[in-house]
């Protein structure tokens, strides 16, 4: 089978280091598992109770995420810059959904840390129409108010336990994440290191900001399946020793498992940066 990766790497722009991007597959189990332990479906009708979110989001194809990454690749700019994709949270009455625009970080500031590392500030100096999948395809998203469709349909337990409230936006640390922005280097990385990769897989899960519950998005080339009712066998080499004998579970809660992986897995990506509390500059490591 081909490799599905069929943009040229590296990317022919500023170089990002993704040293840090790579999420272990067991601490990306908790994350993705004790996400419904702080966020929770609304209830529909008064004095229900609150529903666990579905795990997945959405999978993409990466054709998909090929033509997002070409139109900021190709928005003409005389600034240095690095390609990026912002991934907007939204909901309706069933589930979490993903509304995502490509962007175009410009840099506007560079010094060095004290080991020497080159840190580059970067700013939105251009971002795309605003798009959601529908049979693999972009297509103009109809949601045009995303903060407000998640407030109107998720609750939030900032603590983890059970007295929920409504999201909270602001431009602060302690206000609710509205939308994800990761590079394009980072995605095509985990498509490079697990090829062939046709989809990548975005799952709700758990960041947790000075001890406060973050609505996070893990992106993965596999699927994630609950094998306490799945029933699949484990796979060892990617799961904590004590799951290497079947079903198991981790801090308490169902456990998962990674299926259809290739034979060079990669575990999870997030390097993303939140908004709040990271809107208006993202800073970077660079090569």
């Amino acid at each position: 089978m081909p490799n599905m990766l069929t943009v040229n790497w590296p990317l022919p722009e500023k170089q990002v280091s993704l040293d840090a991007c790579k999420v272990e597959p067991g601490e990306g189990m908790v994350a993705v598992e004790r996400f419904n332990e702080f966020f929770k479906l609304k209830p529909t009708t008064e004095g229900g109770n609150p529903k666990d979110l579905p795990a997945l989001i959405e999978k993409i194809k990466m054709s998909v995420i090929e033509t997002l990454y070409a139109q900021a690749r190709d928005h003409e700019t005389t600034n240095e810059f690095i390609t990026a994709l912002r991934i907007t949270l939204a909901a309706d009455g069933t589930k979490v959904k993903a509304i995502y625009s490509a962007l175009q970080l410009n840099c506007v500031e560079t010094y060095y840390d004290v080991c020497a590392n080159p840190i580059s500030k970067y700013t939105v100096g251009w971002e795309g129409t605003k798009y959601e999948i529908q049979n693999d395809t972009l297509v103009q998203a109809t949601i045009t108010d995303p903060p407000k469709s998640y407030s109107d349909n998720i609750h939030v337990s900032e603590m983890g336990n059970g007295s929920y409230r409504n999201a909270q936006y602001g431009n602060t640390i302690t206000h609710d994440v509205q939308s994800h922005i990761l590079t394009f280097q980072e995605i095509f990385k985990l498509a490079k290191d697990n090829h062939p990769m046709s989809n990548v897989h975005l799952y709700n899960a758990l960041r947790q900001v000075n001890e406060l519950a973050k609505h996070g998005v893990l992106l993965t080339p596999v699927t994630l399946i609950n094998v306490t009712s799945g029933g699949t066998t484990a796979i060892n080499e990617l799961m904590p020793t004590e799951a290497a004998n079947g079903l198991k579970t981790i801090a308490g809660t169902k456990a998962f498992n990674l299926v259809n992986v290739s034979s060079k897995p990669g575990g999870f990506a997030n390097m993303s940066h939140l908004c709040p509390p990271s809107c208006s500059g993202f800073l970077f490591i660079m090569e």
